[in-house]
């Protein structure tokens, strides 16, 4: 069903709109048989939903950028601050937000609503889209002031489409539809729709993108358009069918760094009986066994690595992942640094180009602050930009020290800098 899903219905209308010179756009959650990451993978740009009120639909903003960094989408769009219908909203009410949304990796928001005003000055506020809409339209009152922020979004969006992302952690999700992808609320900062990702920054990825597209060179998880990962993390699930138990074993021994759980046998009837028995056997292969340690065990298999048991392992198989804190350790025995980490409630989002990290960071408080900011580069000469002016300038005070580059920083409330 969720082939049938896929090819017959979202292909078939992708093709239809590049026979008339269209890209397609997808927002793939809720509710959706053929699982939101193979669905969205269709798109030409993927996209989500956040709600600037009454729902909390951030876990899309997730899938989507994820499925963009693995599919190599330079756009990945949102439906941007929908909401009930109040007429309060303006752009600094949503600057918070917004650059939450960039952080995770969105950098096209598209107004829920702009609504076609067509009776003319003398009936304001004017046409709604029904009960919904944040009243993205020349009939509000600061729409004289509007170009200013709108200058801005346009600033960040374009600087956020260059290079590709930087991550740490790829989650796999399980096999099967349907599934959405909801990173451990562990590896969040914070909750609900302001969730902030941690030091290192982590992507979902479906069975069928990582059987086709993944790859593994210098011990990084690959992408083909660049987006790369440190480590894989497998889902707390018993079954896999053998062939991408198979591609996981290949990829340990080609270099790769896992984290997880074997299977014990496979979802599908394809093959059955005999495919449970081949799951098990490479299972055995790259595990080793497949009783789980009461401590974390470290297993090399080629030139990789595995890793399972104790706290990697959850006895709760409600727990689709294991805690963040248990990932980020390993990361540290790896030698690889948090991306980013900041003494005082920052934000950030970081994308790499043949010759330029660029971060975005953000005061996620409605208050002045001053942090000491440590950015995962160790090398170059460090430039401040402001999204809000177009100003740039050389930053002049900083420390190197074990690769990573350390900037004192004076925030404004809600305020946001390129570095």
């Amino acid at each position: 069903a969720q082939d049938l899903v896929l090819e017959n219905h979202a292909q078939r209308v992708k093709a239809y709109a590049h026979k008339n010179g269209l890209e397609l756009s997808i927002e793939p959650y809720d509710m959706n048989p053929a699982g939101d990451l193979d669905l969205g993978a269709v798109a030409d740009v993927p996209m989500a939903e956040f709600w600037n009120k009454d729902v909390d639909s951030a876990y899309s903003v997730f899938e989507a950028t994820s499925i963009g960094h693995v599919m190599g989408k330079a756009i990945v769009s949102a439906e941007s601050f929908t909401s009930g219908g109040a007429l309060d909203a303006y752009p600094w009410s949503l600057k918070n937000q917004g650059d939450w949304a960039f952080c995770v990796g969105i950098n096209r928001f598209v107004f829920h609503t702009f609504a076609h005003q067509a009776l003319g000055d003398a009936y304001k506020p004017g046409i709604a889209f029904g009960p919904y809409g944040v009243h993205w339209h020349r009939n509000q009152t600061w729409w004289p002031l509007v170009s200013a922020y709108h200058r801005y979004i346009t600033r960040c969006s374009e600087l956020l489409r260059q290079g590709v992302t930087v991550s740490d952690v790829l989650y796999l999700t399980p096999e099967g539809a349907p599934h959405i992808f909801l990173p451990p609320p562990s590896a969040l900062e914070g909750s609900g729709v302001l969730a902030d990702k941690k030091g290192y920054g982590f992507d979902g990825c479906s069975p069928k993108i990582l059987m086709a597209r993944a790859e593994v060179k210098d011990g990084l998880i690959t992408f083909p358009e660049g987006s790369s990962y440190r480590m894989m993390v497998l889902p707390q699930v018993e079954t896999m069918t053998p062939a991408l138990l198979a591609k996981i074993r290949d990829m340990v021994k080609a270099g790769a760094t896992i984290v997880g759980t074997p299977p014990v046998k496979s979802p599908s009837l394809s093959g059955y009986p005999a495919c449970d028995e081949e799951v098990k056997n490479l299972a055995k292969d790259l595990w080793g066994s497949l009783e789980a340690s009461t401590t974390a065990t470290k297993r090399s298999y080629g030139k990789g690595a595995i890793h399972w048991g104790g706290e990697l392992s959850p006895a709760n198989q409600a727990t689709l992942y294991p805690n963040y804190d248990q990932t980020a350790a390993l990361l540290k025995e790896m030698g690889v640094k948090e991306d980013f980490t900041a003494t005082g409630p920052v934000r950030y989002g970081h994308r790499r180009t043949n010759d330029q990290d660029i971060y975005f960071v953000s005061n996620r408080t409605g208050a002045p602050i001053k942090a000491d900011c440590r950015f995962r580069v160790g090398q170059g000469s460090a430039h401040l930009w402001d999204p809000v002016t177009g100003e740039q300038r050389p930053l002049l005070q900083f420390e190197r020290a074990d690769d990573l580059t350390v900037i004192p920083m004076e925030f404004d409330a809600f305020q946001s800098f390129f570095v």
